[in-house]
């Protein structure tokens, strides 16, 4: 891919600088130092400045697609990987598909480009041209900060994510069976078959252990799950008991990270065992990044239960990669 770059006042250059469409982004910049750092997509409309202003720890590279994509109204992008060893760097490949953008191409109406300066899409627009697949370093684990919990006191009261302190009881759920373990390879590698909970299911209170964790939302990214009584806000890599109907894995019930969940053939499942349909599962970008996502650290054989809903829902505890 074409690119602009400087070291230590040596320039590389093989860009092309000339722009695209209003509404398509003409450079790409990316970090040197920081791989897990964030992009941004830009608009050129003066290419000296755009070069001269650039720092040392990032570089352009031309923002390239096809034509078909741009008609079809969203981004694609092929992705090869494969496996470099040895001295030699001998090469093994494993394969190359083809990856899409979450969201459609916005029109040049809905860009806030004036049409001549220098200009970086906002973050409400990355997931526009961005075509990155889901990286561990994209955690964002827990319940968004509106949601709540539930006491174990008589009164059920909910429990804002905000109030909760270490040795308080909260409303949980115990599964026999499920692994008791923070460590992820193993728990999402745990499945049973139906959705009927097996005998010694119970609901439960659980005592806070130790602080609650927090993930700050940097990316303005969070899902929402419907269902027909309720919504939940939450973040993408958390866990979730839910129940596969529809597709390679029917009639299996395991712990599902949120951005894999389709509502197409997922459903959560109530405390008594019956499937409560998804009506929607959807992702959300924010204009601005805002809010956090909360998780307790409970004790380590409970599930904890969101709101005053009767889903066994969330995943036990805090993820030990958090």
């Amino acid at each position: 891919v074409p690119f602009y770059s400087v070291d230590e006042g040596i320039v590389t250059s093989t860009l092309v600088s000339s722009s695209n469409a209003a509404n398509i982004p003409d450079v790409v910049y990316k970090p040197k130092m920081d791989v897990f750092g964030p992009i941004e997509f830009g608009k050129v409309g003066d290419w000296d400045t755009a070069k001269s202003e650039l720092t040392g720890s990032y570089y352009m590279t031309s923002y390239e697609t096809h034509a078909d994509d741009i008609a079809a109204g969203i981004m694609k992008s092929y992705r090869n990987y494969g496996i470099a060893y040895g001295g030699g760097l001998n090469y093994i490949d494993l394969g190359t598909i083809t990856t899409q953008a979450k969201f459609d191409i916005p029109s040049a109406a809905g860009l806030d480009w004036d049409g001549t300066s220098n200009w970086k899409f906002g973050l409400k627009h990355r997931m526009e041209y961005s075509t990155s697949t889901w990286k561990t370093k994209d955690v964002k684990d827990g319940m968004f900060e509106n949601e709540t919990y539930t006491s174990a006191s008589a009164a059920e009261e909910a429990v804002g994510i905000h109030d909760i302190r270490v040795g308080q009881t909260l409303k949980t759920f115990y599964v026999p069976g499920l692994p008791d373990t923070d460590i992820p390879d193993v728990y999402l590698s745990w499945n049973m078959t139906g959705s009927q909970w097996p005998e010694g299911t119970a609901v439960t209170s659980s005592v806070v252990q130790t602080a609650v964790y927090t993930n700050q939302n940097l990316s303005g990214e969070l899902y929402r799950i419907e269902t027909a009584d309720t919504d939940f806000y939450i973040g993408g890599s958390t866990a979730v008991l839910a129940h596969n109907y529809e597709s390679t894995e029917v009639g299996v019930t395991r712990y599902t990270p949120v951005f894999e969940i389709n509502q197409d053939y997922h459903s959560l499942i109530a405390l008594d065992g019956s499937k409560i349909p998804i009506v929607k599962a959807e992702l959300l970008q924010l204009s601005v990044a805002t809010g956090s996502f909360f998780t307790a650290d409970v004790e380590s054989v409970d599930n904890l239960l969101v709101g005053d809903q009767s889903f066994a829902f969330v995943t036990h505890n805090a993820k030990g990669f958090i």
